[in-house]
């Protein structure tokens, strides 16, 4: 399949990817290897500015490893870093970068799963907004965008598409798979071996010691029907502690392996158990190559199915501008489970079972049956996928539909009714209070350098300004103290003399990146009119503007407010300096030049002889 073909359908993540990056300033693209994170990455932007594959270019990888942050600062907004995880301390510095820079679409970095896993690990990356990528699913190999989730809540089934497929039709589909590069494939033998290939190149990235472990582990997840794990009798099997096995599968899924799904937790946490698929339903097809000693088990029928359902939600589930909580549901007593958990943010819930039966009846609808008696008011919908040739209802809102409904169901399929699109704005009205009402990172760390500038003003310019004020109080001008303004200003400051605002913008109109400006100084005016005028006021100002990674651009002059705009006049500055390093020699040198700049101010305030 020709790179452009599979990279067209790749239009769900693309149009994720390309969501994020008009929100925020950096964002994380990360997947397995061989699923295309590349090719999606040169079609993320309009334009790329710059693209840095770290993976060929050494000189590159040198520079971003001596000084990642100085690097990171002079790449242009719409940067593609390809393969970051290659630069030690890079990603985690990625999150600093986040917040120096305020463009959207600055700098897009491509990672492994496992590189990012690293990352997360040694605690960096945890606030950065992220996409992953996967293998092809099935609807992506038919050119659609599969909706089936949101589907599953708001519209009716008996108006979704499928097509008839046998069991054994669906067990092929499942083990062909949906890496792009084995799409091309010559036959299932080929296939087989480059699947086989795959897990030994993602074992080889494995940490030292680990991969006899993980082969095990990954051996009993490639044979459990059910796929699920049952960590203090799994963990006994392989010889392991509970904590050591899900260290394993945590590694496993870094290394693009497989999926972990916990189990459902809104009324109990510390669930004893999980269900773990592969990523790819395609791996199971070179199971027999991985069995302990030389075993060669046939992969059960449902497990493929369970691994093809899991792959396409959770796949669906991360395009999805209104994302899901994906978990299993197993009840207490452990009499009845259900594959998969949907639930929105309302806290709806959909339960979905996965039958082989071409006839599914009571048995298969057990859980979903137990799940609505225990959790009526989460309850929406109770769906059970078969491999059948019909979309079955049956009583309480329970259907039975056919697997292929998962990749055929597009948004055209997907209407809303009145009260489904009631439910979706009131969702997204949720979601909107939240991010308003939510302080940003941003705003936090403006409030604590408002905090730290102004006490800084307080302690170096409060006794010179004094100062400054005797004198002119004993030319019989009158003076008043100017307490350090902020703009924008923080929660509880009062609010901000009308001249305020004009002279931050005189002030910042020769300062790049001035994120925050804070004034204090003196309030002149004389006693009586002078001739000519109705009387003359100014103020005579110390400025700081926060200008991003711990700089200030200190300014000083009198900003004249007798009629009209204000206009400055003997301005003194800009001069850099870092916030934690005011020295007491700097601001010596504004005091002194506000000071003898004092008669040029009065002197524009009166008009020519």
């Amino acid at each position: 399949m020709p790179e452009a073909e599979w990279a067209e359908q790749r239009r769900g993540v693309a149009d994720a990817l390309r969501r994020a990056l008009t929100r925020h300033a950096v964002v994380l693209l990360s997947g397995p290897p061989e699923v295309g994170r590349s090719t999606v990455a040169r079609r993320a932007f309009d334009q790329v500015n710059a693209y840095v594959e770290f993976a060929v270019d050494p000189s590159a990888r040198d520079r971003a490893a001596a000084a990642p942050s100085t690097f990171l600062r002079e790449l242009p907004v719409g940067s593609v870093l390809d393969d970051a995880h290659l630069v030690p301390g890079l990603l985690a510095e990625l999150e600093q970068h986040a917040e120096r820079v305020r463009s959207p679409g600055a700098v897009l970095a491509v990672t492994t799963s496992a590189g990012l896993r690293e990352a997360v690990r040694s605690g960096g990356l945890r606030r950065l907004p992220r996409v992953s990528i996967g293998p092809l699913t099935q609807g992506e190999l038919r050119d659609r965008i599969g909706r089936f989730i949101p589907a599953a809540f708001t519209s009716d089934p008996a108006q979704w598409p499928f097509e008839t497929l046998s069991l054994a039709d669906y067990v092929q589909v499942g083990l062909s798979g949906g890496l792009p590069a084995l799409q091309r494939a010559g036959d299932d033998e080929d296939r087989v071996r480059r699947y086989a290939e795959f897990v030994e190149r993602a074992f080889s990235l494995a940490a030292a010691g680990q991969a006899a472990r993980l082969r095990a582990a990954f051996d009993l997840i490639m044979h459990r029907p059910n796929a699920r794990v049952a960590f203090e009798q799994d963990a006994t099997e392989l010889g392991l502690t509970g904590p050591q096995l899900q260290d394993v599968l945590d590694e496993l899924q870094g290394l693009g392996l497989v999926r972990l799904s916990p189990a459902w937790t809104r009324f109990r946490r510390n669930a004893d158990s999980m269900r773990v698929y592969v990523n790819d339903p395609g791996l199971l097809s070179a199971a027999p190559l991985f069995g302990l000693n030389g075993s060669s088990r046939p992969v059960p029928a449902a497990l493929v199915l369970r691994s093809l359902v899991a792959h396409e939600l959770h796949t669906q589930n991360a395009w999805s501008r209104h994302p899901v909580d994906i978990s299993y549901w197993r009840s207490k007593p452990s009499q009845y489970d259900i594959d998969f958990l949907l639930e929105d943010a309302e806290g709806a819930v959909v339960p979905v079972s996965v039958s082989s039966s071409l006839a599914p009846g009571s048995g298969e609808f057990a859980g979903i049956d137990a799940f609505r008696r225990r959790h009526p008011r989460a309850f929406r919908r109770g769906i059970v996928l078969y491999p059948g040739d019909r979309i079955r209802p049956l009583s309480e809102n329970r259907w039975a539909v056919p697997f292929s409904v998962l990749w055929l169901v597009a948004d055209q399929d997907a209407p809303l009714d009145v009260a489904s699109l009631d439910t979706e704005l009131a969702a997204a009205a949720s979601a909107l209070r939240a991010l308003v009402q939510r302080p940003s990172i941003q705003d936090a760390r403006l409030n604590e350098y408002r905090d730290r500038i102004r006490a800084e003003m307080e302690r170096a310019l409060a006794p010179r300004l004094e100062r400054i004020s005797l004198v002119l109080g004993s030319l019989g001008l009158q003076v008043g103290a100017v307490p350090p303004i902020a703009g924008p200003a923080g929660e509880g400051d009062a609010e901000a003399p009308d001249w305020f605002a004009p002279v931050q913008q005189l002030v910042t109109a020769s300062v790049e990146h001035a994120q925050l400006t804070l004034v204090t100084g003196l309030e002149i005016s004389t006693p009586g009119p002078i001739e000519g005028i109705g009387g003359a006021r100014w103020i005579a100002y110390v400025s700081a503007v926060f200008v991003g990674e711990g700089m200030l651009s200190w300014q000083a002059g009198h900003a004249l407010l007798t009629g009209g705009q204000p206009t400055l006049v003997g301005t003194a500055g800009p001069v850099p300096c870092p916030m934690d390093d005011v020295n007491d020699a700097m601001v010596d040198q504004l005091c002194a030049a506000l000071a003898a700049s004092l008669p040029d101010a009065l002197a524009a305030l009166t008009p020519a002889a």
